[in-house]
């Protein structure tokens, strides 16, 4: 507590009656300025100790100990009287030498600015630009409760200062229909600690008012402290205004053995939104927190990256109405599930790019969520895992999919099957130059999945690289390395070349048989068909264009390679066998 010199009786000073004798055993009262409430007198600079009210002078007509000090801030009615309560004197409105405490609406400030206002611009004015939640008596010792100030200056301000320190929190801080402006000193400098179950619940009635949250730590200081950051705005159809902008926060437990958040950040009805630079860390060697960002409603064309995400059941996920989402440059550790994406076909378009995720379940899963592109991620099957594991997954109405330049590896120690790219259901993806390291199967294309094209893929040890199935036009080449020879139905006239692995086919007719054509092939396609018996004949005729027009019987061993032109397959070579 700051205290300064009292102008009256201060240092040394000696007292005397109005006949000049020396006041020996005077009394001085100190009181509130204009009242009769005794105000606290200090022996010395430090203010730690009181002087008696009154202050009794002693044979010299001085005060014992020699000094008053006053408490800055406070002004000061003294009475003097003599031994015997007689009223020499009364002095009213004193304050401290050097103690200044001036109302700042009555002093006008004078911008140091060229063209800058010359008058009717006050030091009030200047300092209301910014308003700290001290201004509302934060404290910031990390013991001192701070909730009630913290809500004080949020319901009074749209921008709100967090100076650096530690604010202990007890309660959720609520607020919103109003843009805001959250902003701190910097993460791990500016800390928000909730000892009981809170975070930011913020809600606004409008999608022209933003929220902006950054440069600051939100911690939990018990288990399951709830949501750290949850907003949520009207929904509305379209916009172009972008709703929040969250940027260098760090979401963490204050101790992360026991300690945790419930949620990271969880949003809705937030368009055209940014979450940047963010660490969000669950208990430690855990999955208890539930989702680390997640995006809900007409939450569009919104923008997460350079995410650091460690120990959560889902790392990023989003709503089935939420569309347009872009996660990029981030990085994702000890998670059950990466990303989960949700959508439908008024709800389409993400895009996953250069993001690492380290799973126990799942690299990256969307459901019904087309237009999606995933490209140039790093997924790993953790160590840890004992479940079947997947890295990409397009499940039913994930149409117009683009899976490229991604890296699949599964940890040694890891046990369960182990599958890079599963297309349950969908149409026209595009999967290429992928790589995958100890896959039990690199592609797999399942009965639901149609018209897609798996190219360029390489399968490092593991066991199987294509496994496909489903209609339409399929188009499967150079994956590495090839599986084996697909075997053609037995007297099949017409067998289908479709969803072969490596386009290399093997006969098994047991009877004679006469091919006429080569069902389901695409414009394009070529084939090598080897007769593993001696009863097929390849009918050269309108569908099948054969060297000088004549059928070709084929021997054991005998191999023909043909061609799909635009409604016709053509001969390109043969070995008679």
């Amino acid at each position: 507590m700051p205290v300064f010199l009292s102008p009256l009786g201060g240092a040394g000073a000696q007292f005397f009656d109005n006949s000049g004798v020396i006041l020996s055993g005077g009394k001085i009262y100190t009181y509130a300025a204009g009242t009769t409430t005794p105000q606290a007198t200090y022996t010395s600079s430090s203010g730690a100790t009181a002087h008696a009210n009154p202050i009794v002078l002693d044979s010299a007509g001085r005060v014992s100990g020699g000094e008053i000090w006053l408490t800055n801030g406070l002004v000061y009615k003294f009475t003097i009287e003599t031994s015997t309560g007689v009223l020499l004197g009364t002095y009213d409105n004193v304050s401290g030498i050097n103690a200044i405490s001036i109302n700042a609406t009555n002093v006008e400030y004078d911008p140091p600015f060229t063209g800058a206002l010359t008058s009717g611009y006050t030091v009030a004015d200047k300092l209301s630009q910014t308003v700290s939640v001290k201004d509302f008596g934060a404290v910031g010792d990390g013991v001192t409760d701070d909730t009630a100030a913290v809500q004080a200056a949020i319901t009074a301000s749209n921008a709100v200062y967090f100076p650096a320190g530690t604010y202990l929190m007890t309660a959720a801080i609520t607020g919103g229909n109003k843009s805001l402006s959250l902003t701190g000193d910097g993460i791990g400098v500016t800390v928000l600690l909730w000892s009981q179950v809170g975070g930011f619940d913020l809600s606004f009635n409008d999608t022209l008012q933003k929220l902006t949250i950054n440069n600051m730590s939100l911690q939990a200081g018990l288990a399951s402290a709830g949501t750290a950051i949850s907003a949520i705005w009207p929904l509305v159809s379209s916009s172009t205004f972008p709703s929040t902008v969250m940027e260098n926060i760090e979401i963490i437990p204050a101790d992360g053995t026991t300690q945790y958040w419930a949620n990271g950040i969880i949003l809705e009805n937030a368009w055209n939104g940014k979450i940047d630079n963010v660490l969000i860390r669950g208990k430690d060697n855990s999955v208890d927190m539930d989702q680390a960002i997640a995006l809900y409603g007409r939450s569009n064309d919104f923008i997460i990256s350079n995410a650091f995400i460690y120990f959560a059941n889902e790392a990023v996920s989003t709503g089935a109405t939420t569309e347009g989402t872009l996660w990029s440059n981030s990085k994702v550790i000890y998670v059950n599930y990466g990303g989960v994406f949700s959508g439908s076909t008024s709800a389409p378009g993400l895009t996953v790019r250069d993001v690492h995720i380290s799973s126990f379940i799942a690299g990256v899963i969307t459901d019904n969520k087309p237009q999606t592109c995933i490209s140039g991620c790093l997924l790993y099957k953790r160590a840890e895992s004992t479940v079947t594991w997947v890295g990409i997954q397009y499940s039913a109405g994930s149409d117009d999919t683009v899976t490229t330049d991604n890296c699949f590896v599964e940890e040694g120690g890891a046990t369960g099957a182990t599958v890079a790219i599963v297309m349950v259901a969908g149409e026209r993806h595009l999967v290429s130059n992928n790589v995958g390291q100890n896959m039990d199967t690199l592609v797999e294309a399942q009965a639901g999945a149609s018209n897609y094209t798996i190219t360029n893929n390489r399968r490092v040890n593991g066991t199987t690289t294509i496994l496909a199935s489903g209609t339409g036009t399929n188009v499967i080449s150079n994956n590495m390395p090839i599986d084996g020879v697909t075997t053609f139905t037995a007297n099949a006239t017409t067998p289908s070349v479709l969803n072969s692995p490596s386009n290399f086919f093997n006969t098994a007719n047991s009877t004679a048989t006469t091919i006429t054509n080569f069902a389901d092939g695409y414009t394009g396609q070529t084939i090598s068909v080897c007769a593993n018996d001696a009863n097929t004949t390849v009918q050269n005729n309108a569908n099948i264009s054969l060297q000088g027009a004549v059928n070709f019987v084929m021997t054991s061993g005998a191999i023909l390679t043909l061609r799909r032109d635009p409604g016709l397959w053509r001969e390109v070579a043969r070995r008679t066998g």
